[in-house]
């Protein structure tokens, strides 16, 4: 697959780049080498489009944009909120890019969105033509940019302590997760691909366990159709996913360990890929060589999924200082509209990204290292509420009653640390409080969360 554009380190603030003409954009399509892959966001004719001080005004992402130039006295809009009436219009775009010969790779259910690849002879014929669109409200470049996962596997030799550090037993009196739906957006789920089994700790058991999607479509592993189900290949090539998805959803059977929320749906969604073994690029990593890598089409092709089939909280354990404008609208829909709630680590040191955290939609959680009230010297997740907060992590083997234990890629099981865990265990949580209080809304959720869990500066997560 071709390689990108070199993504920025982490220091200072970015700007999106807004092109307002066809030959301007066609230019950076080419300078980025993703096969031309544009995000296409669609409007009604008539309908007002965004301002380019509003694209101007997110300074943690680095997106090129296009941006069809204004008339005098035409009516503009100053948010990126998804438009919900442009149905009609999404079919009428769909068959103008057909005549012209570019069948979409991607359309999202319910969002007025269109993923499409243009080939190169084509490129600036077409990409002038949708510039003067009626039903063209905005585009985006889709590239390739690296995210830091925050915790990894280390260790073997079991004990399971999560759920006493954040008093889940007192919760298990009430529920153990049935009914609520929680979706972890990472690398995917462990399994060997070969004989198409999965870990089996963290079998689908049709009401509860751990059911695998996957939306990674670079490498051909997916069509359009299967991008939009999840059903490009899900499998792990990381590692770092599927010890997120156990701490939430392990089964509750004679190995290993346990859940936090064993009857509960848990979704692992597939939006991030290593790098490194699928043989795709990625650009610099300001984190070293770990290649943890996304796309914002996946991206969203995960978080639309979810927010479509009833998933209540969205976990991220991840970092990023790169939040693109597609992203980012998709994410507060999902809040907003579709009621779902938002997780995402805080980072492990100050030099993170802190992108997801500056969208208010998003509630970030952090690990918290010796606590002197508790006196246990472990991360508990706590949260952080109008404002980034660094935990730091420790990682041991699993044998003592002071280790987060959960599976590894293979049939081991690891101790963790970092805000990864935090993230993951607190959606668990969440996911107990949303099947205990199904009519809860999710800000509702965010207020139960913090209410009721300890600590000032630092809130300790309490089921």
């Amino acid at each position: 697959s071709p390689a990108t554009t070199i993504s920025p380190q982490l220091t200072g603030n970015k700007s999106v780049s807004v092109k307002t003409n066809s030959v301007d954009f066609a230019e950076a399509l080419r300078s980025v080498e993703n096969e031309n892959e544009i995000i296409v966001w669609v409007k009604a004719e008539g309908q007002a489009r965004p301002t380019a001080s509003l694209f101007s005004s997110f300074t943690k992402s680095s997106a090129t944009v296009a941006l069809p130039p204004g008339t005098p006295g035409e009516r503009i809009r100053r948010t990126l909120a998804v438009r919900e009436d442009a149905g009609s219009a999404k079919g009428t775009l769909t068959e103008f890019l057909r005549e012209a010969g570019v069948e979409p790779y991607g359309s999202p259910d319910g969002l007025p969105v269109l993923f499409i690849r243009v080939p190169d002879t084509q490129l600036e014929t077409l990409v002038s033509k949708l510039m003067n669109h009626p039903n063209v409200d905005w585009m985006e470049v889709n590239e390739r940019h690296p995210v830091k996962p925050l915790a990894g596997p280390s260790g073997s030799n079991p004990t399971d302590s999560k759920h006493t550090l954040h008093y889940v037993a007192g919760a298990w009196d009430h529920t153990r997760g049935s009914g609520a739906a929680v979706g972890i957006l990472d690398s995917g789920y462990a399994g060997d691909e070969s004989t198409s089994t999965w870990h089996p700790d963290g079998l689908d058991l049709g009401t509860s366990g751990i059911v695998k999607l996957g939306f990674v479509d670079d490498g051909g592993s997916c069509d359009a159709l299967e991008k939009s189900q999840g059903l490009c290949l899900a499998y792990d090539d990381h590692g770092h996913g599927s010890v997120m998805a156990g701490l939430a959803g392990e089964n509750d059977n004679s190995i290993g360990h346990v859940g936090i929320a064993p009857e509960a749906l848990v979704y692992s969604l597939k939006i991030a890929f290593n790098a490194d073994r699928s043989g795709l690029t990625c650009g610099i990593f300001p984190w070293g060589d770990d290649r943890f890598c996304l796309e914002a089409d996946d991206w969203m092709a995960g978080v639309n999924w979810a927010r479509s089939n009833g998933v209540g909280v969205l976990s991220m354990s991840f970092v990023s200082d790169d939040v693109r404008p597609s992203v980012r609208t998709v994410l507060n829909y999902a809040y907003y509209s579709s009621d779902v709630l938002l997780l995402a680590g805080l980072g492990k040191s100050p030099g993170d990204g802190t992108a997801l955290l500056e969208i208010p939609a998003v509630m970030g959680v952090g690990g918290l290292l010796n606590d002197s009230v508790l006196g246990k010297e472990i991360n508990l997740s706590y949260f952080s509420v109008g404002g980034a907060y660094h935990g730091t992590s420790t990682v041991a083997h699993c044998q003592s009653q002071t280790d987060i234990c959960t599976f590894a890629l293979d049939s081991l099981y690891a101790s963790n640390g970092g805000t990864s865990v935090a993230t993951a265990n607190v959606a668990a949580i969440a996911a107990l409080v949303r099947a205990a209080n199904p009519t809860l809304t999710a800000p509702q959720v965010r207020t139960r969360l913090t209410s009721a869990s300890s600590g000032v500066q630092w809130r300790l997560a309490d089921a």
